[in-house]
């Protein structure tokens, strides 16, 4: 059964947004790869887009906004609301841009590809914002054609672009001392998780189960949460959210992983090879082949566990290894049972430069590179895993061959390809010493000349240093603030799995303004969290509690709001359809059972429903389902059906203290307080929800116990549970309550409540 026919509480949608997290003024260099908009300026007399701050028609005035304490406007968040969305990205953008007419400029701005590109585009006004020109400031000079502009002039003093540009330069000059914007009005009418249904939610998220009686009492949160994130179920959930990001799992399949390695390298990669039974042999090939295919994940998880900083994932001198991946390596390492193949230490592979994770033979592997690709998707997804930044977004329009000098390398001469190459090629360069194969192989010839030379961003690495290049490079992007926004926003997804909002471009459309807010309350939360992140020395457990604790997270339902409200509340929140691990750990925390088939994991069995329902095989299946589709509701449905089967009369033959389904009733009992009161804690215990007496939910729940009671009771059914819901101890239900208990937990269990988080 389910509730669609039931009014139920609306539940917020949650994202994240993308946004830059340290917004200092001050100067920048002007850098490559930039999308290109339509510019729309009011040259023909008609009103320009509206954006926040503007009122309707033309010339309207430029309006200053009091986010901050007593008044007071943080300069990030005047710069994109008043500057950056109704001035520069309408007048300046389209040509600004590596792609644009003024390419060729030293003022060249950002697009959303680049990960914190708000804050980059912020420095690159206020460089020129602070360049004068007989006391004036060139922002200004160049746009009035006071100076050589290519477009000439395209404002006039006075009208709504000057006055803000004029804004932004004065506020350049003397910049605000907010030290944050304060959002609170945002949150109005937005009803919250009160400390327990938090600890509730978080507990069966992260560590899958339910909270304790200790936990649900206390009200601090982060030492609750500090002692979740120290069980292994914790750290089972990081190893499935940083496969869904790496997919290195996809080596766990036979001897994929030792097949990885060189033999020339690595003589001992098939010591098990010589043990001559078989299935001790292949027993050996799994442990070794499971600590080669888990080391990068692994050392993520090390950081983490040890809560040292998370930049270490990319900087650590050592890779992981468990006892038997130790011995294919040949390293020598320290363990505390060397016949567990789950524990893992640091090790130094001989011979090879670590740059944590990065430098790993398996994400060497599952981002291979050819003789022709040179490193570049290698090159791309260190960007977006690592720099938030996605380079097949720096350029948005297709390349025209016939605009092309093919006479000349295009990728170094031709802006069609410069756009992202200018970006890729110099870390692509950075992985020089890590060949097709991922071993460790420097090149004696040296990086392509043909290429940009190795580096980053403008900054070319030292020939000195192309020995360690991955060091070099990874040393450098954990002291960059995206590492910092790519951090906050995996945490983010981690805990609701969504993506971050992107700031809304599109200034004609009718819920412009409401998504507007939207972004820059969540940029604001992004930003102040990143702040306490580095202040923690990058304490990845601190993201994971901030987040707990935030609106973001805990927002749950909305009062009778406007629809302008509904537009900017509508991701604020989480709604996810749990993954198939998730759903089977939820399972057995509130039922106390497994849902098996054969003794079978049906959720965890790949060839049962954990890929019908939407998980991955990290080979041909990378990306889980978000919305279920019409198979995985019948598969929900079943499930509800079938565990409620054998939940209901196995919690019945369990001591009274033991029983988590019915803690207050017993088999037999028919009177509507007992029973609406087994209804109330089933609410708490399956969805978390609680209902005083009287509720119209518990009344709905009752007259469905009622009705399939009554309709029971009258013998047609006969006594007998059905043969699959016995249990030893209780197979026999002649008043027809078991069952009926059965119809009120399959209700709840198909219940979005419950297969959402």
């Amino acid at each position: 059964m389910n509730r669609k026919d039931v009014q139920m509480p609306t539940k917020l949608n949650n994202a994240f947004v993308m946004a830059g997290l340290v917004l200092a003024l001050g100067t920048t260099a002007c850098q490559n790869g930039f999308l290109s908009l339509d510019r729309n300026g009011n040259d023909d007399g008609q009103p320009g887009m509206k954006g926040p701050g503007q009122t309707d028609g033309p010339g309207g005035e430029l309006t200053d906004i009091t986010d901050g304490p007593n008044g007071c406007t943080p300069d990030d968040r005047f710069f994109m609301r008043e500057v950056w969305a109704p001035a520069v990205k309408n007048s300046c953008f389209g040509c600004h841009n590596e792609q644009g007419a003024a390419r060729n400029s030293s003022f060249l701005l950002y697009n959303q590809g680049w990960g914190n590109y708000v804050d980059l585009n912020m420095k690159v006004l206020t460089e020129f914002a602070q360049t004068k020109r007989d006391g004036e400031a060139v922002l200004l000079l160049k746009p009035l054609g006071r100076v050589s502009h290519g477009g000439g002039a395209v404002i006039t003093e006075g009208d709504d672009v000057y006055n803000r540009l004029k804004a932004f330069v004065d506020r350049s000059e003397n910049p605000s001392t907010c030290a944050a914007a304060n959002d609170e009005d945002f949150y109005q009418d937005v009803l919250f998780l009160d400390n327990a249904q938090t600890m509730r939610k978080a507990t069966l998220s992260l560590a899958g189960r339910a909270p304790t009686a200790a936990e649900l009492a206390g009200d601090n949160l982060d030492a609750a949460l500090d002692s979740v994130m120290t069980e292994e179920t914790f750290y089972q959930r990081l190893t499935e959210t940083y496969n869904d990001l790496l997919l290195t799992d996809m080596f766990l399949q036979g001897s994929a992983a030792v097949d990885l390695l060189d033999e020339d390298v690595f003589p001992n990669a098939r010591y098990f090879d010589a043990i001559q039974d078989g299935d001790q042999r292949n027993a050996e090939r799994d442990r070794v082949n499971d600590g080669i295919a888990r080391e990068t994940i692994e050392l993520i998880k090390h950081v983490i566990r040890e809560d040292r900083p998370y930049t270490e994932i990319i900087t650590a001198d050592y890779t992981m290894v468990n006892p038997f991946s130790a011995q294919a390596y040949g390293v020598e390492a320290n363990f505390a049972d060397p016949t567990d193949p789950m524990e893992f230490v640091e090790a130094q592979i001989p011979g090879q430069p670590h740059a944590g994770v990065v430098t790993t033979v398996t994400f060497m592997n599952r981002y291979p590179t050819t003789d022709t690709n040179r490193n570049r998707h290698r090159s791309g997804i260190f960007y977006l895993y690592f720099l938030g930044t996605d380079v097949l977004k720096l350029a948005d329009r297709p390349i025209d061959p016939t605009q092309s000098d093919l006479s000349q390398n295009p990728t170094l001469f031709d802006s069609q390809c410069t756009v992202c190459h200018t970006v890729v090629d110099p870390v692509a360069g950075a992985f020089q010493n890590w060949d097709d194969r991922g071993r460790y192989a420097p090149r004696d010839t040296g990086w392509y000349t043909d290429m940009l030379p190795p580096g980053i961003e403008g900054a070319q690495m030292p020939s000195d240093a192309w020995g360690e290049s991955m060091t070099w490079l990874t040393t450098r992007t954990a002291e960059d603030p995206r590492f910092v926004e790519a951090a906050v926003q995996h945490a983010f997804r981690l805990l609701t799995g969504q993506s971050p909002l992107s700031l809304p471009t599109d200034a004609t459309r009718a819920d412009y303004e409401a998504a507007f807010r939207a972004y820059e309350v969540q940029y604001e939360f992004f930003k102040q969290l990143g702040l306490k992140f580095v202040d923690s020395n990058y304490s990845f457990r601190k993201l994971i509690k901030e987040i707990v604790k935030s609106p973001f997270y805990r927002a749950y339902n909305a009062g009778n709001v406007t629809p302008k409200r509904q537009a900017e509340l509508a991701d604020l929140g989480t709604s996810r359809l749990l993954s198939p691990e998730m759903l089977s750990r939820k399972i057995t925390a509130t039922t106390g059972i497994t849902w098996e088939n054969n003794g079978r994991n049906v959720l965890l069995n790949p060839g049962e429903f954990l890929l019908l329902y939407g998980g991955i095989d990290s080979v041909s299946i990378t990306t889980r389902m978000k919305e279920p589709n019409a198979l995985a509701a019948s598969i929900a449905r079943r499930m509800s059906n079938e565990v409620s089967c054998r939940a209901t009369p196995t919690d019945f033959t369990r001591p009274v203290a033991e029983r988590l389904l019915f803690p207050t009733v017993e088999p037999g009992q028919t009177d509507a307080a007992t029973v609406r009161a087994g209804i109330t804690h089933l609410y708490w215990q399956l969805l978390g929800e609680k209902y005083a007496d009287g509720d119209a939910e518990i009344e709905r729940a009752y007259s469905l116990w009622n009705d399939i009671q009554q309709d029971g009771s009258n013998g047609n059914y006969g006594n007998q549970l059905p043969g699959s819901c016995r249990v030893d101890g209780l197979s026999d239900d002649p008043d027809y309550t078991i069952r009926s208990w059965m119809a009120v937990v399959s209700y709840m269990l198909s219940d979005y409540g419950y297969l959402y988080e």
